[in-house]
């Protein structure tokens, strides 16, 4: 099957794994001349003037729409698209979302007013399938279009290595346990939290952790832990190879208590190295995560998404401003506490969350796992 992939410079690595690791039975076909922006996993904040212009133009836009090579997909069987609809498009398409309000440039107000063209729009003839990367995703859209748009829709989860390698021993008690935090945005997935957790190990225990803190940090956070032997400090512009073998390699626990997420890839690439995990509940982290089996999942303090995983609408648009007035949340900082706690003290736990991990990714999100989801969500 060819596929036309309505791929645009500013994507980001996991939809442009989407093309590179294809299943043999698809051939791709992408817009000629493509340029991507950047090649690394983390980069800062979006907060270039492209970046800013891009979006202020976006919020004003009521559908995400973009225009396909009619000429070039004239040979594809298919046109793939992110999050929007493609324009003057020869052929059906398949569109994938991580969330349904994308296609409204996350504007709740036309997303709410535009149901019914939403509607009619994936359930034509010419929507061959919607592809959601997460059942939280699925869920969302039957909540918010119908039992029917959710009928037309399957789950494939993104494309992730393999990166399991022969199964560590337990760590010797002499030898710290090492967390590992990764995100560029560092209140907004609980970085002050998590800060404070370790901070409050006794001095028996915090000499048995390491966590090793890969973000933007704030420099007032960076000059009060500078001197702390248990933290060190990493700026978020790491290449994927270097983060992956430099650190989730090196890493037994990855902790990241997130309030605002979708999938959270970072999450799936835990898994990948066979991580415990100590999450907050949002969207789709549960379905990486099983409370007391692979790591610890709490709520978080304010629900960004509601329970039939629908976007909260009462949340001030912006939200890493709340957190930075809200101050610390103390309820995030003893669940991660008590996790931390609880695998420092018992290492035998640890071996078992990790073994854990692996068998999930190896059952439910490894490669050949994520080809057999993509080809039959495609028809073959």
């Amino acid at each position: 099957m060819k596929v036309y992939f309505l791929q645009r410079r500013n994507h980001r690595k996991r939809q442009r794994e989407t093309v590179e690791f294809l299943p043999p039975e698809i051939t791709p076909l992408v817009p000629a001349g493509l340029d991507f922006i950047n090649d690394t996993l983390l980069s800062g904040p979006s907060s270039s003037l492209e970046t800013r212009l891009r979006n202020a133009v976006a919020r004003r836009l009521p559908l995400n729409c973009r225009p396909v090579d009619r000429r070039a997909a004239a040979e594809a069987d298919l046109v793939y698209t992110w999050g929007c609809f493609p324009l003057f498009s020869p052929r059906p398409f398949v569109v994938e979302m991580d969330n349904p309000y994308g296609l409204c440039y996350y504007n709740l107000k036309f997303f709410k007013l535009l149901k019914p063209l939403l509607r009619k729009i994936l359930l034509s003839e010419k929507c061959r399938k919607i592809i959601c990367i997460s059942e939280a995703c699925r869920q969302n859209l039957i909540a918010e279009l119908g039992p029917a748009v959710g009928g037309k829709a399957a789950v494939v989860y993104p494309y992730m290595a393999d990166n399991l390698t022969a199964e560590r021993p337990p760590k010797p008690e002499t030898e710290p346990v090492e967390f590992l935090f990764v995100s560029t945005q560092f209140l907004l997935k609980g970085g002050r939290e998590v800060l404070r957790a370790f901070e409050r190990l006794p001095a028996g225990l915090n000499s048995k952790a390491h966590l090793t803190v890969v973000s933007n940090t704030p420099g007032e956070f960076l000059e009060q832990y500078k001197n702390r032997p248990w933290a060190a400090f990493l700026k978020a512009d790491l290449d994927k190879a270097v983060l992956h073998r430099e650190h989730f390699a090196k890493a037994d626990v990855f902790v990241l208590p997130t309030y605002q997420d979708s999938l959270g890839l970072v999450f799936l690439e835990a898994l990948s190295f066979g991580l415990p995990i100590i999450a907050t509940a949002m969207y789709a982290t549960s379905e990486f995560v099983e409370d007391g089996q692979n790591g610890f999942i709490f709520d978080p303090p304010f629900p960004f998404y509601n329970r039939d995983w629908t976007m909260n609408q009462d949340l001030t648009p912006d939200l890493p401003e709340k957190i930075r007035q809200d101050g610390e949340y103390p309820e995030i900082t003893e669940r991660v506490f008590q996790g931390v706690r609880a695998l420092l003290l018992d290492r035998s736990l640890l071996v078992r969350m990790a073994a854990r991990s692996r068998e999930k990714f190896e059952n439910d999100f490894a490669p050949p796992v994520r080809n057999r989801a993509f080809l039959r969500a495609l028809g073959l």
